[in-house]
């Protein structure tokens, strides 16, 4: 059997067969299907996605809705064909030297067209696509019956002609047929052929099979050469199934008196020794197909025997018997996705509910099985292993061009010495994972058996201070991860490093270590990888600084550059530079001995590429290259601030804001210091793309001009920028970051529609708390106090459609407030109050970040009748200004507790504020009152 394509009018909108079409195609294999009638919106797109497919979508209709979708196999390179009416639901793809074309001609037509002029203007899009030298395949529902002599019927059969094209649906077959009843109770049946295959391949072979719908499947073989099968490796997992944390220390003090010695290689055999026998590895059972129904494989052969019957007979009724079963069949698959779903969430590991979820939403992550290179198809396994080492060693290769000029390390004469406690306190901050490195030690096995061999690797990891890393720990085993794009690009992809678990340990202590000798010297103006700092801490900080510019009356320009592979470029011999006479002589040892020597290999399904060297960067994945890209970027407040420049970074994102008092400056100043900023980073070996610069404008009125010049380039000025996940505008008026949110939120709501009928209650509520209201409104305590009530009318709106959707309340019985105490779920206006003062009181009680802690403190005040209740005034003079942090917290006045008093812990605090925020929580009286009624 070749390479398949399915044509099939699913008649009614795919959403509500999707489970059907997945539970079909298991164990087939199709080039393409074309599903007419497909009714999906772009927002659904996720909804409807298929393991191992690619969608495309029509041109949507009036209605907004796509009549035809076309899946595409992921591992195939194609190219879509542009269709010049833009009104018909036509998808055209070309496959090498093939072209592919589905279709559907609906009865509804779009407005300012009639059948005639419809109908010429499709004839017209089938003779522009099959002028080509390539192999053709047109299909799709006509809505054009063969059995009927019709003018458009001789139209069609005229172009085919044209074109050299057959028709493979032949007369003596009916593609649709359906059931009608009559006035009198009777049922007459009707049969048609509106669904046709033209094509001018020699060998093609069309099967018809029948469906849950009126339209049967067209299943059409475009190549008989015979293919053989891969053969299917055998999967081989470890067996976490009868892991024993106790039983796991037993065995791993067992092998440790076996050994003699206590090196490095003799402790981790007595890890692999213990990992072996606690959780072994096991061959994992591949099923073609998951939980097969055999009551559903019954039903079918139940409704193509009274179809059978129908064919022998012409009897209306068991074409009515046969039509039942198509629907019982429907009914039975839904049933069993839901069943299989439940399967997994009910799993007493979560990650397996989260897998399930992620799968149903489209979300699923799959194994790279081929890439194409250079116009060739690879799948072997070793092959792409080496391809993708290849690539990310070539990457770093092609951005640097000059050498790493690094003296040759020297054991330290005073080496530093980690204590147990600092060891136990690394160990102890470890998560659960079954993550490894290189050396294939699982992190919660090296973290549960910690305690029997705590000794050991205390003195394991000294010896790393005292004589550096050992070669084989700074190999990393990277594995790429998709970004977007096709799967087949190799450049659409990411790598990822798993490091080995000493080193991830030594890492941590060296982190204190460093922490401890250079306090705060990353800058205040960095966010990233910080405590008591995070993306939000940024973007308030920004907000403010553009805030307080409008108040004074002042404009200016926001900046940033974009970096590319910013972390993999960090040069060691700039750093030794930078900080050889800022830290110890035995920790500059170790941070020189990490960055430098450093090697991976890119693990793809248990296939290992060759080995490829670095000599610069620092390790994404790791924990202390963070801190150390930190540290290297720390020279550019120097370099780059003054009186009139502020900078707020997170990680490798910096905007860079600079608002002069003279307006007439603006623009002079910021091309010079986007030229200093420039020159820095080449400096210290970062590759600037100074064409994706963006720049903008601060001001209520128009920029005085239209662009600024850095170099040889023309950099275009802007009104808005996105900056780390939402859109700012140069005035804060917040219009374009509210129809995002908005955007997003009807979206994930029709995602959510079509869940619930996977979900219990509690599980949609859970699924809802971290999918929908994490990702619409990500950094709120930003802008949602700031936008028009408009907007917030209409977020407020989908949120109680969402609640109604948990309650299945879609008959509007329940009121809002009633939702709200039922689902236990906060409105957004009451979820962006919490969380903006949850994150006011973290930076009062945590003096940090200190930009926004200074002028918070400007605004704040006790009130006497509450001790340690902080109260705050809004210190603007016009509108803009109050978007400001410090002047935006009159609602903090509904607290009337003792936040501000150290004793108070975090959980306490964040337990009191839901009482005085959320309405669905009791409200006892406040903690002062209770004092003083004691009193």
């Amino acid at each position: 059997m070749g390479e398949e394509v399915l044509f099939w009018n699913c008649a009614g909108g795919i959403k509500s067969k999707i489970d059907y079409l997945r539970e079909y195609l298991k164990g087939k294999n199709f080039l393409a299907l074309f599903i007419s009638e497909s009714d999906i919106k772009s927002e659904d797109l996720d909804l409807i996605k298929l393991f191992n497919y690619d969608v495309l979508l029509a041109n949507t209709s009036s209605t907004g809705k796509s009549r035809v979708i076309c899946y595409i196999k992921s591992n195939v390179s194609f190219t879509q064909v542009k269709v010049t009416h833009r009104h018909l639901d036509i998808i055209a793809v070309d496959f090498g030297s093939s072209r592919l074309v589905g279709l559907y001609r609906p009865f509804k037509l779009p407005e300012n067209f009639n059948k005639s002029s419809y109908f010429n203007s499709l004839v017209d899009s089938l003779l522009e696509l099959s002028k080509t030298d390539k192999k053709l395949l047109i299909g799709g529902d006509f809505n054009v019956d063969l059995h009927k002599k019709s003018h458009e019927l001789d139209r069609l059969e005229q172009w085919s002609i044209d074109a050299g094209l057959n028709q493979l649906v032949q007369l003596d077959r009916f593609t649709r047929i359906r059931v009608v009843e009559t006035q009198n109770n009777s049922v007459r049946v009707e049969s048609s052929s509106l669904d046709h295959i033209y094509t001018n391949m020699l060998e093609v072979k069309l099967i018809f099979e029948n469906s849950i719908s009126d339209h049967v499947h067209l299943r059409v073989v475009v190549s008989t050469e015979p293919k053989c099968k891969p053969k299917k490796d055998k999967l081989l997992i470890r067996d976490w199934r009868k892991y024993d944390k106790d039983e796991a220390n037993e065995i791993m003090m067992e092998n440790l008196a076996q050994i003699s010695s206590y090196s490095l290689t003799d402790l981790s055999v007595a890890y692999n020794q213990t990992l072996e026998e606690i959780a072994p590895l096991r061959v994992a059972k591949v099923a073609e197909q998951e939980l097969i129904s055999s009551k559903v494989a019954a039903l079918q052969k139940r409704r193509d025997r009274f179809l059978k019957k129908y064919k022998k007979t012409g009897s209306p009724e068991h074409l009515c018997k046969a039509k039942s079963f198509s629907n019982t069949i429907k009914k039975a698959v839904k049933r069993q996705a839901r069943r299989i779903f439940q399967c997994k969430a009910r799993s007493s590991n979560p990650g397996h509910f989260w897998k399930a979820l992620n799968e149903k939403m489209g979300k699923c992550k799959e194994p790279v099985i081929e890439l194409e290179v250079d116009g060739v198809k690879i799948s072997d396994q070793q092959e792409i292993a080496n391809q993708f080492a290849s690539f990310f060693k070539h990457k770093v290769a092609s951005l640097s061009c000059d050498r790493i000029l690094c003296p040759p390390l020297i054991s330290p004469n005073v080496p530093i010495t980690i204590s147990f406690t600092e060891m136990e306190a690394a160990l102890k901050s470890l998560s659960n994972k079954k993550s490894f490195g290189i050396d294939g030690i699982p992190q919660n096995l090296f973290k549960d058996t910690s305690l029997c061999a705590g000794d050991l690797i205390n003195k394991t990891i000294n010896s790393f201070a005292r004589s550096g890393l050992p070669e084989d720990l700074k190999t990393a085993r990277v594995i790429p991860l998709h970004k977007k794009g096709s799967k087949l690009e190799i450049t659409n992809y990411r790598p990822i490093s798993n490091l080995s678990i000493f080193s991830k340990i030594y890492e941590k202590c060296l982190l204190s270590r460093l922490n401890q000798e250079l306090p705060g010297a990353e800058g205040d103006h960095q966010h990233g990888f910080r405590r008591n700092h995070s993306t939000e801490t940024a973007l308030l900080t920004l907000q403010s600084m553009i805030a307080k510019t409008l108040n004074e009356g002042r404009q200016g320009m926001i900046y940033s550059i974009d970096l590319s592979a910013a972390f993999d470029l960090l040069k060691p011999d700039k750093f030794l530079e930078q900080f050889k006479d800022q830290l110890s002589e035995g920790l500059l040892f170790s941070l020189m001995d990490f960055l430098t020597g450093r090697k991976f290999v890119v693990d793809m399904n248990g296939v290992r590429s060759e080995v490829k060297e670095l000599d610069r960067g620092c390790v994404q994945g790791s924990i202390l290259g963070p801190k150390l890209f930190s540290l290297y970027m720390s020279k550019l407040k120097t370099e780059v601030g003054a009186d009139d420049i502020s900078i707020v970074s997170f990680a490798d994102d910096t905007y860079v804001i600079v608002t002069p008092p003279e307006i007439d400056r603006v623009v002079s100043i910021t091309e010079s210091t986007l030229q200093k900023h420039i020159a820095f980073l080449k400096s210290i070996g970062m590759v600037v793309n100074e064409t994706k610069t963006e720049v903008m404008w601060i001001g209520t009125g128009a920029p005085p001009v239209d662009h600024i010049t850095v170099g040889n380039n023309l950099i275009k000025l802007s009104t808005k920028m996105k900056a780390l996940g939402i859109f700012i505008q140069g005035n804060l008026s917040w219009d374009e970051q509210a129809e995002h949110a908005i955007s997003k939120s009807k979206k994930l709501l029709s995602a959510f529609k079509f869940l619930r009928k996977y979900l219990t209650e509690e599980q949609f509520l859970k699924a809802a708390s971290a999918n929908y209201y994490g990702s619409v409104y990500y950094a709120s305590s930003v802008w949602f106090h700031c936008i028009k009530k408009s907007h917030k009318v209409k977020l407020t709106s989908v949120h109680f459609r969402l609640l109604r959707t948990a309650k299945k309340d879609y008959m509007m019985k329940f009121k809002r407030n009633e939702l709200t105490e039922l689902c236990q779920r906060a409105t957004p206006e009451q979820w962006a109050k919490f969380i903006t003062a949850s994150r006011v009181i973290k930076i009062v009680r945590n003096k940090e970040p200190a930009y926004l802690y200074d002028n918070l403190t400007k605004c704040y005040f006790e009130e006497k009748r509450y001790p340690g209740v902080g109260m705050f005034f809004d210190n603007s003079r016009i509108k803009k200004g109050q978007q400001a942090l410090a002047n935006r917290l009159l609602f903090m006045r509904s607290i009337k507790y003792p936040w501000n008093e150290k004793p108070m812990s975090d959980d306490l605090i964040r337990i009191e504020m839901k009482k005085c925020f959320f309405t669905f929580i009791q409200h006892p009286p406040p903690v002062a009152q209770q004092n003083q009624s004691e009193s």
